[in-house]
């Protein structure tokens, strides 16, 4: 059976992939020619956010994301759901506002616009990772709590049986 990748593991694979090479082929520059190129800093800089964004939307979605399980083994299953679901909401809320301010800050990069140093590419560009970004992981926080919701509603009515 042949396995499906998510749009999160192939923007990963493609970002990774991408640093790599750049970081390496400039680290070979410098050793060889005593000369690096200075976009190469630039570019990984930027595939690092967006890598730690869409690793954070990854990880929202199979549920690996940082938790209180310390604190939600000792509870009762019942209770140990709600924490996780005012965790989930924390989250959710807290990306919401990164993806809020993320706009403002493109807005802002938009109207002044700035470039960056070396390539002189609009800002902006660099700057849509951050909310596109925070509106990934959002999405996967909403998905996950409206599974949880289903999840209770199945139980229920299988209760009823």
């Amino acid at each position: 059976m042949k396995r499906k990748y998510t749009i999160e593991e192939i923007l990963l694979a493609i970002t990774m992939g991408i640093m790599t090479l750049l970081t390496a082929g400039n680290v070979i520059a410098r050793k060889l020619f005593h000369s690096s190129f200075s976009f190469v800093e630039e570019i990984t800089i930027i595939l690092f956010i967006v890598a730690t964004l869409v690793g954070t939307a990854m990880a929202a979605k199979r549920n690996q994301h940082m938790g209180f399980s310390g604190v939600t083994e000792k509870l009762t299953p019942k209770a140990a759901k709600i924490v996780e679901l005012i965790g989930e909401i924390i989250c959710l809320i807290f990306f919401a506002l990164v993806l809020y301010y993320g706009i403002g800050m493109v807005r802002q990069e938009l109207s002044s616009g700035m470039t960056t140093p070396a390539l002189g590419f609009p800002e902006w560009i660099y700057g849509l990772s951050i909310p596109v970004g925070a509106l990934f992981i959002s999405l996967r926080y909403i998905g996950r709590m409206i599974e949880a919701f289903k999840k209770k509603e199945e139980k229920e009515e299988g209760g009823i049986r």
